[in-house]
Protein backbone atom coordinates (compact mmCIF):
# COMPACT_ATOMS: atom_id res chain seq x y z
CA UNK A 1 0.00 0.00 0.00
CA UNK A 2 2.78 2.17 0.68
CA UNK A 3 3.66 2.36 -3.07
CA UNK A 4 0.60 4.63 -3.56
CA UNK A 5 1.32 8.17 -3.94
CA UNK A 6 0.25 9.61 -0.74
CA UNK A 7 -0.17 7.13 1.27
CA UNK A 8 2.21 6.77 4.44
CA UNK A 9 3.29 4.69 6.87
CA UNK A 10 0.67 5.51 9.40
CA UNK A 11 -2.27 5.57 7.06
CA UNK A 12 -1.28 1.84 5.74
CA UNK A 13 -1.36 0.85 8.95
CA UNK A 14 -4.78 2.37 9.88
CA UNK A 15 -6.17 1.06 6.55
CA UNK A 16 -5.38 -2.64 7.61
CA UNK A 17 -6.53 -2.19 10.99
CA UNK A 18 -9.91 -0.61 10.28
CA UNK A 19 -10.49 -3.11 7.33
CA UNK A 20 -9.31 -6.22 9.26
CA UNK A 21 -6.83 -6.85 6.65
CA UNK A 22 -9.21 -5.75 3.67
CA UNK A 23 -11.20 -8.70 4.77
CA UNK A 24 -14.01 -7.03 6.20
CA UNK A 25 -15.79 -5.91 3.00
CA UNK A 26 -16.81 -7.46 -0.33
CA UNK A 27 -16.36 -4.68 -2.72
CA UNK A 28 -15.10 -1.25 -3.30
CA UNK A 29 -18.41 0.42 -2.49
CA UNK A 30 -19.08 -0.92 0.73
CA UNK A 31 -15.72 0.46 1.91
CA UNK A 32 -16.76 3.87 0.13
CA UNK A 33 -20.03 3.66 2.62
CA UNK A 34 -17.99 2.41 5.24
CA UNK A 35 -15.34 5.31 5.15
CA UNK A 36 -17.65 8.29 4.49
CA UNK A 37 -16.72 9.38 1.05
CA UNK A 38 -20.08 8.10 -0.99
CA UNK A 39 -23.01 10.53 -0.29
CA UNK A 40 -26.45 10.19 -0.34
CA UNK A 41 -29.04 12.22 -1.75
CA UNK A 42 -32.15 13.41 0.73
CA UNK A 43 -35.50 13.61 -0.76
CA UNK A 44 -38.90 13.12 0.77
CA UNK A 45 -41.43 12.48 -2.06
CA UNK A 46 -41.59 14.66 -5.09
CA UNK A 47 -41.54 17.86 -3.52
CA UNK A 48 -38.73 18.11 -0.71
CA UNK A 49 -35.53 17.55 -2.30
CA UNK A 50 -32.19 18.30 0.07
CA UNK A 51 -28.46 18.19 -0.01
CA UNK A 52 -26.00 15.09 -0.37
CA UNK A 53 -25.37 13.91 3.21
CA UNK A 54 -22.57 11.54 4.63
CA UNK A 55 -24.10 9.02 6.59
CA UNK A 56 -24.11 9.44 10.32
CA UNK A 57 -22.46 5.81 11.11
CA UNK A 58 -19.51 6.38 8.71
CA UNK A 59 -15.61 6.60 9.60
CA UNK A 60 -15.10 9.98 9.79
CA UNK A 61 -11.48 9.31 10.54
CA UNK A 62 -10.81 7.12 7.74
CA UNK A 63 -12.64 10.09 5.59
CA UNK A 64 -10.36 12.64 6.87
CA UNK A 65 -7.22 10.73 5.90
CA UNK A 66 -8.67 9.51 2.18
CA UNK A 67 -8.92 13.36 1.48
CA UNK A 68 -4.92 14.09 3.41
CA UNK A 69 -3.87 11.19 1.26
CA UNK A 70 -5.03 12.70 -1.62
CA UNK A 71 -3.98 16.21 -1.49
CA UNK A 72 -0.50 14.99 -1.07
CA UNK A 73 -0.62 12.58 -4.03
CA UNK A 74 -1.88 16.07 -5.88
CA UNK A 75 1.05 17.66 -4.51
CA UNK A 76 3.70 15.62 -5.31
CA UNK A 77 2.59 12.83 -8.13
CA UNK A 78 2.66 14.93 -11.42
CA UNK A 79 0.39 12.84 -13.05
CA UNK A 80 -2.61 12.95 -10.56
CA UNK A 81 -1.73 17.01 -10.15
CA UNK A 82 -2.15 16.72 -14.04
CA UNK A 83 -5.84 14.33 -13.73
CA UNK A 84 -6.67 16.68 -10.49
CA UNK A 85 -6.47 20.15 -12.55
CA UNK A 86 -8.17 19.14 -16.30
CA UNK A 87 -11.36 17.54 -13.96
CA UNK A 88 -10.96 20.91 -11.67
Amino acid sequence: MKSVPGIGEQTCLYFIIATKGFTAFKNWRKFACYSGVALFQYSSGSSIKGRTKVNHLADKKMKSLLQMCALTAIKYDIQIKEYYYKKK
